[in-house]
């Protein structure tokens, strides 16, 4: 267990504007929906006549987890699907393929640890003298001075007080996808075909198994396909539809 000594009294001031930034944030984010949040990166030299070219996705690699082969074969597949909805075609066979498409998965999961603020709600008595002066614990414990300090906006008003941070233990989640894409209509002679299409996206956070996060992985990596060059972006997703959340202009 995790030992927590006990803060300093914070001054007047940073406590009335602790209490104020609290409330403020809880009425933000009380109308936002729940969302989840991925890191793309793009890089690309896309040729101009892709359109209606040919592809083949190579097996899929795994790095901290182990792929079953049915597992391998369904991000393989939202791999092909995505390649569809940009115009391009399964090759019958993959030696008759255009671009080659190759992806692979990084995963990592541990303990990290997180400093978060902590508050004491002190409960209105509703009277004026001790031990029920307004702000007070229904037992008395608090010294009665710590509402004469702040007044009623510090504790009187139902406002928790801020008391200092927690260090606190979390298990974190990381997902990593990358995509990879090789024209062989630009490769010369005995050299390999160059990447024209290089992406990777990330989810860190909450934990959340693979398989339920891969679809939007892989939608990231596709969001604004081909992406502008060496952009860095954030794609967001509603957590409870799953549905890309747009951008406000």
């Amino acid at each position: 267990m995790t030992q927590i000594s006990t803060p300093s009294r914070p001054r007047r001031g940073l406590r009335t504007l602790a209490s104020a930034l609290l409330v403020a944030g809880v009425t933000a984010l009380a109308g936002c929906a729940s969302t989840f949040t991925t890191k793309v990166s793009n890089f690309n030299q896309w040729p101009a006549n892709a359109a209606g070219a040919s592809f083949a996705v190579q097996p899929a690699t795994g790095e901290g987890v182990a792929l079953g082969e049915l597992e391998r074969k369904t991000y393989e597949g939202y791999l092909a699907q995505n390649l569809q909805k940009q115009g391009m075609v399964q090759a019958a066979t993959p030696a008759q393929a255009r671009m080659q498409a190759d992806m692979a998965v990084n995963v990592k999961r541990e303990l990290r640890q997180f400093s978060v603020p902590v508050y004491r709600h002190i409960p209105w008595g509703g009277f004026g003298t001790w031990p029920y002066y307004p702000g007070a614990a229904w037992n008395g414990p608090w010294n009665p001075g710590d509402y004469y300090e702040d007044g009623a906006f510090g504790m009187g008003g139902m406002m928790p007080m801020y008391l200092g941070e927690q260090i606190v233990t979390r298990p974190v989640h990381y997902y990593q996808l990358r995509v990879r894409i090789a024209d062989r209509a630009q490769a010369l002679k005995g050299q390999p075909a160059p990447r024209v299409f290089e992406s990777t996206a990330e989810y860190v956070g909450n934990p959340v198994e693979l398989p339920s996060v891969m679809p939007y992985l892989m939608e990231s990596v596709f969001d604004r396909f081909p992406g502008t060059n060496g952009q860095v972006r954030t794609v967001e997703f509603d957590s409870d539809t799953g549905a890309k959340v747009v951008p406000k202009p």
